[in-house]
Formats: structure tokens, sequence, C-alpha cells
């Protein structure tokens, strides 16, 4: 429950992106190694928490480390590591069509229900550049009620919000103000991760709906912090009225419900540059993947309609 007394909310995760820095094999060979760590980081402290999104990272860590699959499954059903996002990568989700994104989830969800036994609450996109304003509507129908993000925000808000969709639906936003990395690479020099943290209270603490603060510790391609718990117990002796606590997406989630009443409600798409750096159609650096895409629309399109035409000469 929410008290006046203020809680930073640290939760440790993983960012992979399939091909940006490097190519597919060269990124997820990195990251499967820092899932390995995750492991022996959850080993460390009985309070650590771990957050992993992208069912396309699960494929390629049980692919590269068959015999720690057993492991990491175990923890997910601990609640220890929690599946976020739902999706299969983190899409673009301005410029591809509606049926494109709805798949994303659609094949996300069922790997980690099939490999994994639970379904993703939580939706996860804080790198995805912009939010087309029908992800309420699609987030709902696949079971999440709130959505983590950083970039696309067109509104001095505050960092907790509801979205609501045209159709009427809403999820809980939670707004990474200062970025999905801000805390990566946390200093083991006690004084220097103070100094970091202290920081971004000061940044995001005015714009907090409650006396709760998330603070994402990770970053793309960051292997866990293992002496987070050390830091956690020096932050807890030291600040009396700021009790830091390692968290999971879906733990700050249901503590945020219980100031629902007082979060503002926003409509429309989030895809603004005002806050966040976005990329808008033929600026994006990805926009050979955009065309890809877009033309496996068009085929999928196709298909379906010549089999429904098909069904028809049949019957």
């Amino acid at each position: 429950p929410m008290t006046l007394r203020w809680i930073l909310n640290l939760c440790p995760f993983l960012h992979f992106d399939n091909s940006r820095v490097e190519d597919y094999e060269h990124n997820i060979s990195i990251a499967s190694w820092n899932v390995k760590s995750i492991l022996d980081f959850l080993e460390i402290d009985e309070s650590n928490r771990f957050a992993i999104g992208q069912a396309t990272l699960l494929e390629g860590f049980k692919r590269q480390f068959p015999n720690y699959w057993d492991v990491l499954h175990q923890h997910v059903l601990e609640g220890r590591i929690e599946i976020v996002g739902g999706t299969y990568v983190m899409p673009d989700l301005i410029i591809p069509d509606g049926e494109s994104i709805v798949r994303q989830f659609l094949h996300g969800t069922r790997f980690v229900r099939d490999e994994l036994g639970v379904e993703p609450r939580t939706a996860w996109a804080i790198d995805s550049a912009g939010h087309c304003s029908q992800l309420p509507q699609i987030l709902r129908q696949c079971g999440m009620d709130t959505y983590f993000l950083w970039r696309g925000v067109p509104h001095d808000a505050p960092s907790e919000f509801v979205w609501r969709g045209p159709d009427g639906s809403r999820v809980n936003v939670v707004w990474l103000v200062s970025g999905y990395d801000c805390a990566a690479w946390l200093s083991e020099n006690t004084r220097e991760a103070f100094t970091k943290l202290l920081g971004i209270v000061d940044s995001v603490g005015g714009r907090a709906a409650s006396q709760n603060l998330f603070i994402p510790v990770g970053g793309e391609l960051v292997p866990p912090a293992m002496h987070l718990s050390d830091i956690v117990r020096e932050w807890n002796s030291t600040f009396e009225d700021m009790r830091a606590v390692i968290v999971t997406p879906r733990e700050f989630a249901e503590r945020l419900k219980a100031v629902q009443s007082q979060l503002p409600t926003i409509t429309g798409p989030l895809c603004s540059g005002r806050f966040a750096p976005v990329r808008h159609g033929g600026f994006s650096s990805r926009i050979s993947l955009k065309i890809l895409n877009r033309q496996l629309e068009t085929l999928l399109y196709l298909v379906e309609l010549y089999l429904a035409v098909a069904g028809c000469l049949l019957y």
C-alpha cells in the first residue's frame, strides 16, 4: 500500500536490440550470456528480481544455453523473473499495419505460454519510437493493464497516467521520464551509486503520482548489477525517509492501482519527440525493415484474399 514514506522501486531488466548495434547472432550471443548472468544474480540474494522481454531473446537463450532453461523456468514460476512485453521483438508501433502489431503479441505470448507456462500481464515497450492510439484496446485484449514506455509522450504529464483508446479501453502507463537506461552501469561505489539515484529522484520525483518512484536498472545489452542488493541495504540504513526495494514491473503495477483514482487520463497517439527522440517514416534508420514488413503484410493480405475466394468457389 502507498504510504507517506518515499519508496524507490528499483527494477533490474535487460534490453535487447535485434538489429541496431550488430547483426542478430552477434547481439543474441551477448544477450544470452547476460541472461545466464541473471540466473547468478538471483542466487546472490533472495530479494533480487528481474524483468525480461521479447520472445526472440528467450528463444536465443534456450538455443545457446539449453541446460539452463529449466533454471530460468523455475525462477519465472516463482515470480522472481517476470516475462514482460508479450511481443516477439520490441516492435515499431506506429508504421506497421495493425495486423502486424497484433501478430507480435500473438506469437510472443504463445511462445511464453507454451515454453514457460505463464501469461505476460505487463506491457513493456521502453524503446519503441511512438505508440499508436489503438494500443490500449490491443493490450487489454491481450490481458495487460499496465504499459511501461519512454518515448512519445506529448504532454507535460505525471510519470504515471491512464491512457484511453478510441474504443474506451484504458491502461495505466508508467512513463520512464529519464529514459530506460538512467541507472545503467550502477557503480559498485556506494557514494557514486547514491549520487546517481538521488539525481534520478530529483528529476522525476516531482512528476510521480504517489510516493512510489519506479527506477529501471539496466540498459541495452547491460549485464545485471550483481551488487544491487548491497546498494539497497546501504541505502536503507542511510535514508530513513526513502526506502529502496527491488521489484518486478508487475509488483510496481499492483502498487500503482492504490492511487488509480488520482491518475490523469490522456488520449490519442503517443508519438511526440518533445521529451525523447522519435523517428518518423522515411527518416527512420530502419526503413529497410519497415519496407520488408509492409511487403510481408501485403503478401499476407493477398493470401487471405485468395483463400477466401477459393473457399467461396468450393462451396
